[in-house]
């Protein structure tokens, strides 16, 4: 069986962490080929690597990417984002956005906070839409039943359905997300629209679903498909406000609130449940972000380390051993239960779900480093997550996309990304803070995975065009390898 035939569009298992898979789902569904992407990627990163314009063109740049970025806080309450009480909105987009930026400065893309809303009205705060969700419901029906559903009692469905241990579809409670995109999500052309919740159905009891995104090359080629955006709940920002000395990311789930026996539950577990859960695992501690970069990761193009066939955990007692498989997910959904990330100088976990157990376990060939990749799930306490050169210039292939004009077959049109990296949203572009930590460790990690990608051949057994090259001509690429490196790290 394999990994296509566990995915059902708009239905998650709750086992699901990171709702990025309904994407796949989607475009096997529309007969969306993948294939065809994943090889155009590979050979506008192996263009590049040439280096000769003539010969071999490519549609990657090396200059600095702006993204214009807005979050969206869906709040039943205000006293979310104004800890400190009084009714000062505590939220900082800044330190979030500080976290983001330091993990993709290596791919010398940096994302800023809009400062106008669509009609050119100033934002009271740079990057802050505060949608009132006091009232937000919404009609569904559940076999031929009308039910109104309420985001103060049920949240947000990650999906309409959800996809039972046994196989089965059932209904999913909660305001759908494309009703909640449809009502309230900008322009995906000129800004990136990210929502934050209070949380996703079902994750206040057993479910674990912790984002959703999606992939650009999907998003292009669905027109049906509107929005290009990222929802997480605030929990898995990690980085809650303490006090005023230790703001965090200045929310705070609180127990003094009027609050729904919904937001209680997440309360209880953020902050007093001894029991281990997906929201005690991102909600506290030094989380920093880690779900957000991941999803932003995926708007770029790159795939999860591990993506893999849900059912087999429970019906494949060996599956942390089979699980290592690193096929690209993009080429081989179709033929293997387990896929990589198609990024051949990443390392890869076993499937699991990364609160439940010892991190050492898991590992392929006791190799740890993918804690540390953005495209895992792991969080490690108060560090700068890592992109690999691989994923670095298939990030920047990405943001190249272009398409055939569909009224003019002479022209070229760029895809979303490229887009938004040429968007007129006006933006609030902060340079480094004075002061800010200086992330040795993350200086280290670069260095380490800029040495490895040299000297690691793998890196060209997905690039067609070096598959002929001569060992003299190999270790030509390499010394280019070398230069390009410290164009983007």
């Amino acid at each position: 069986m394999s990994l296509h035939r566990s995915l059902i569009f708009n239905a998650l298992p709750q086992t699901i962490v990171d709702g990025w898979t309904d994407v796949l789902s989607l475009a096997a569904n529309a007969r969306v080929k993948l294939s065809t992407y994943a090889n155009a990627i590979d050979t506008n990163v192996a263009a590049y690597l040439v280096g000769n314009s003539e010969t071999s063109p490519t549609t990657i740049t090396e200059g600095e990417v702006i993204i214009p970025i807005v979050f969206h806080l869906v709040l039943d309450s205000p006293e979310l984002v104004s800890p400190s009480g009084g009714g000062t909105i505590n939220f900082d987009v800044s330190a979030i956005l500080e976290d983001v930026n330091n993990s993709f400065s290596s791919a010398n893309i940096k994302f800023c906070p809009v400062i106008n809303d669509p009609s050119l009205v100033s934002l009271d705060i740079p990057g802050v839409n505060i949608i009132d969700a006091s009232t937000l419901t919404q009609t569904r029906d559940n076999n031929g039943k009308s039910i109104t559903e309420s985001y103060i009692e049920n949240g947000i469905a990650a999906t309409p359905y959800r996809l039972e241990s046994d196989g089965t579809v059932s209904y999913n409670s909660g305001i759908t997300l494309e009703s909640l995109y449809t009502n309230h999500s900008w322009d995906s052309s000129k800004v990136i629209n990210v929502f934050l919740i209070n949380s996703f159905s079902g994750t206040e009891s057993s479910g674990n679903t912790t984002s959703m995104s999606a992939n650009p090359y999907i998003y292009d080629m669905l027109t049906s498909t509107k929005f290009f955006n990222i929802t997480i709940p605030f929990w898995a920002l990690g980085n809650p406000w303490e006090s005023v000395e230790y703001p965090g990311y200045g929310y705070k789930y609180l127990d003094t609130r009027v609050a729904t026996d919904f937001v209680t539950k997440v309360y209880d577990k953020i902050y007093i449940a001894a029991e281990t859960s997906i929201i005690n695992y991102y909600g506290i501690g030094g989380n920093k972000s880690k779900p957000l970069i991941k999803s932003l990761g995926h708007l770029f193009g790159l795939a999860s380390i591990n993506t893999f066939h849900n059912t087999l955990i429970t019906t494949d007692s060996n599956y942390t051993l089979n699980s290592c498989n690193t096929s690209c997910v993009y080429t081989d959904l179709f033929s293997q239960d387990y896929c990589g990330d198609c990024c051949s100088d990443t390392t890869t976990n076993k499937i699991h779900i990364p609160y439940a157990g010892d991190i050492g376990d898991h590992s392929c060939d006791d190799d740890i480093e993918f804690k540390y990749n953005p495209m895992s799930d792991y969080v490690v306490e108060d560090t700068v997550y890592a992109f690999t050169l691989h994923q670095i210039l298939s990030m920047r292939a990405n943001i190249g996309l272009v398409y055939v004009d569909d009224v003019d077959p002479n022209q070229m049109t760029s895809g979303v990304l490229g887009q938004l990296a040429t968007s007129a949203a006006q933006v609030l572009c902060e340079d480094e803070v004075e002061g800010a930590p200086e992330y040795e460790a993350c200086d280290n990690v670069r260095e380490t995975v800029s040495r490895q990608v040299v000297s690691n051949a793998n890196i060209y057994t997905r690039l067609r065009t070096f598959q002929s090259k001569s060992s003299k001509e190999y270790f030509k690429i390499i010394t280019i390898i070398k230069n390009i490196t410290n164009k983007f790290i």
